[in-house]
């Protein structure tokens, strides 16, 4: 069976020129300097003209910077500051996902705290499921510090176990 480039596209919604209603949501973990700004970066380098994208960013700090970084206006850019978003900041993901999908994003991409577990994530994005999906969970692990990091970090054997693909 031949797969054409276009079909590949089109399968993942990037012929379409009006956003879906009910919009897919990657979830991206992986522990603090893994390189999950930088996947999500080179991705939205990427996009296609006329697709647009939404970044919600989690900060476990107080110091949100990357939508400064990311210049572009096929992407919209979100940060919860001040916790983590699968515990202390769980009641503003719901909150924040709304709004982003008010701006009309063909996908939204969250990119959690080092320290954040998925299943958790996952559940409460479930709970706005009328405007949002969860199309997979990725972790980014960085392969040449894992192995010290695994070494004491229940939090990153969990987002390695917990996902749907893992980037190294």
């Amino acid at each position: 069976m031949l797969v054409t480039l276009a079909a590949v596209a089109a399968s993942v919604g990037l012929g379409e020129t009006s956003a879906p209603s009910v919009v897919p949501v990657t979830v991206l973990t992986g522990c603090l300097g893994a390189g999950k700004t930088t996947v999500i970066r080179s991705l939205l380098g990427k996009l296609p003209s006329g697709y647009m994208c939404a970044w919600l960013k989690n900060e476990y700090g107080d110091a949100g910077v990357d939508r400064m970084v990311a210049q572009d206006a096929r992407v919209a850019v979100k940060e919860i500051v001040n916790g983590c978003l699968c515990c202390t900041k769980v009641g503003d993901l719901a909150d924040a996902l709304r709004a982003l999908h008010d701006l009309g994003p063909h996908r939204i991409l969250i990119e959690a705290s080092g320290s954040a577990m998925p299943g958790p994530l996952v559940w409460e994005i479930e709970k706005v499921s009328d405007i949002v999906r969860v199309d997979g969970v990725v972790t980014v692990v960085d392969c040449a510090n894992f192995i010290r990091i695994n070494n004491f970090s229940r939090t990153a054997k969990i987002q390695a176990k917990c996902t749907d693909l893992v980037l190294l």
